[in-house]
């Protein structure tokens, strides 16, 4: 059943999250407007991402994504960053109810009941959230992540990214390199009179942050499927992920976090590259390159990329 959801106390603007909104151009009176009118509805379904999709061996740390409803969103909320406040919005929905729920459990804990073990509580189900937090990366800002520890599975890290239903795909073609779907973001240069109207400028990585989210399911079996014709594909894609994080590409420069800073509403856009790049590199290489199908040296295969 859709509910609507309201901004409480234990909603996501804080003074914290509100500061953060801001930096990337999700301001206050966004955030307000948007939820005014926001009506969440339930997950369509979960995906399994993230590394764990395609590593060999047990995992530390899972990521999974929620398939938000296309019907949540209207058909512009594209521009200007309504996406992605609306993104924060559904996500926070979902911390809201998982930390009541994790005060159900603190409730439970305390009431006289026979002694469980953790065994117990995972053959039950993943038991209590116990941590529930927001995080975010460098790479994208603008797309925080809740990060879920639970009773029933002790030691390992649940990320819970959100994806976009396919309902909404007509959006790839609004959010092509060329776009430019943040009005207001101009160049100054491009005005050679006071009565010249303004170029807006292309948003190539606003526009990859939005079809990212509406791709993730499918680059995610692509991997899989990837990783299960390639032993060496999980390997290789480490080899890069040290390699770039040796050569200061997996965060931002204080320069280029100066640069964005310039333009709040653009903030974010010049960012380092993250493990899931190097990993579409690395299948591309594969999936295409037929001399690399056959060789069985990492090395080999990490230079191809």
């Amino acid at each position: 059943m859709p509910t609507r959801c309201r901004l409480d106390a234990d909603s996501m603007l804080t003074r914290s999250l509100a500061t953060f909104a801001v930096r990337f151009g999700l301001s206050e009176e966004l955030m307000a407007q948007i939820t005014a009118s926001f009506v969440f509805k339930a997950p369509l379904k979960g995906l399994y991402v993230g590394r764990a999709r395609y590593a060999a061996g047990g995992a530390a740390v899972v990521d999974v994504a929620v398939d938000m409803p296309g019907s949540c969103f209207d058909d512009k909320d594209y521009l200007n960053h309504r996406y992605h406040a609306k993104r924060l919005l559904y996500l926070d929905c979902l911390r809201v109810a998982l930390v009541r729920k994790m005060a159900e459990g603190g409730s439970e804990k305390k009431k006289k009941r026979k002694t469980r073990t953790a065994a117990d509580a995972a053959s039950r189900g993943h038991g209590f959230p116990s941590r529930v937090e927001w995080e975010t990366t460098l790479v994208d800002p603008r797309k925080p992540y809740l990060v879920l520890e639970t009773s029933g599975v002790p030691g390992v890290v649940v990320r819970v990214h959100a994806s976009l239903e396919q309902k909404r795909g007509s959006w790839l073609k609004k959010c092509g390199p060329e776009a430019a779907n943040l009005r207001g973001y101009v160049s100054s240069a491009s005005l050679p009179s006071s009565s010249a109207s303004p170029n807006a400028l292309s948003t190539p990585m606003y526009n990859h942050s939005i079809v990212e989210d509406l791709t993730l399911g499918a680059m995610a079996e692509a991997l899989a499927s990837t990783a299960g014709r390639f032993p060496i594909f999980a390997d290789v894609v480490a080899l890069l992920e040290v390699w770039a994080g040796n050569h200061g590409l997996l965060r931002a420069t204080d320069a280029d976090a100066d640069a964005g800073a310039r333009d709040a509403k653009n903030a974010g856009d010049v960012r380092g590259l993250d493990g899931g790049f190097f990993a579409a590199l690395v299948a591309l290489v594969l999936r295409s390159d037929d001399q690399m199908q056959y060789s069985t040296q990492r090395m080999h295969v990490f230079w191809g990329g």
